[in-house]
């Protein structure tokens, strides 16, 4: 599905404020361009108003029935809405149960129940060369699907002072801004990745963020709104 984000006029946009606190937030601004999210262009809005300006987009997953949806921290930190928009046009108001930086993981809740989880797979089990397919939003092109293989397990794409939890899944499925959050599944179409972060633009170097390491931090956030770690 969708995921929109909105902050306040006034308030810093998206685009300006997307990696503020996260662990991009350090990278020289001729990389971070690549990870940004096209800025949405939205209605003119009447003088004075304070209605929250939808001026993000990233995607996501049904992790569970009752109305929990998997993200990316970077797509959700510090919105002042949310909203999860589904394929048939369904729009809910999402409430953000919580985020994870080292993972960049995050968790928000719709008021909904009855819906359909997306298959888990096992990324301990992904094996390079195998097919992945990333599905999204890219460039606002909802619901996109892009096929291409596992390039590679366990890459680190940043040093620690950016991200401690890193084993990425490399893919050479194309992915693009608007794509973060959502699905990097396998030919039996169980979830295996969360795309998360690419090198470059046309590169063909992509990376999504093990479903294995990505349920164990929702279910934390679930649960306690935060992840403890040993360290």
């Amino acid at each position: 599905m969708v995921v929109r984000v909105a902050k306040n006029p006034g308030a810093e946009s998206q685009m300006d404020g997307q990696f503020r606190n996260s662990p991009f937030d350090q990278l020289p601004e001729d990389l971070r361009k690549f990870f940004e999210q096209p800025e949405r262009r939205e209605s003119p809005q009447r003088p004075g108003s304070r209605e929250p300006i939808f001026d993000g987009q990233g995607s996501g997953i049904v992790y569970r029935e009752d109305g929990i949806i998997m993200t990316n921290r970077h797509v959700i930190d510090g919105a002042d809405k949310v909203k999860i928009v589904f394929k048939d046009g369904k729009e809910f108001n999402g409430e953000v149960l919580g985020v994870d930086r080292e993972s960049d993981i995050g968790v928000v809740k719709i008021d909904v129940t009855g819906l359909t989880p997306a298959k888990i797979g096992d990324s301990s089990k992904t094996k390079v060369g195998e097919f992945a397919i990333a599905i999204g939003s890219p460039f606002e092109l909802n619901y996109s699907v892009t096929v291409g293989h596992v390039s590679a397990k366990g890459r680190r794409v940043f040093s620690d002072q950016f991200m401690f939890d890193q084993d990425f899944i490399q893919t050479d499925a194309s992915i693009n801004p608007g794509n973060s959050g959502g699905p990097l599944v396998n030919i039996y179409g169980e979830v295996i990745g969360i795309n998360t972060l690419i090198r470059g633009m046309n590169t063909g170097i992509g990376f999504a963020v093990p479903v294995n390491l990505a349920e164990r931090v929702a279910d934390m956030l679930i649960k306690d709104g935060r992840v403890t770690r040993a360290w």
